[in-house]
């Protein structure tokens, strides 16, 4: 297994959602591409 590469994380915050207005419970998904191997 690969170390985790913070680089290849990209972050999409919703509708009424970012770094400074959380939404409680906050949930996250991670998910990858096969063709590029970056993280979603």
């Amino acid at each position: 297994m690969n170390k985790f590469n913070m680089e290849m994380l990209h972050v999409n915050f919703g509708m009424r959602t970012g770094e400074t207005k959380p939404i409680i419970p906050r949930k996250y998904t991670l998910t990858h591409s096969d063709v590029t191997g970056e993280f979603f």
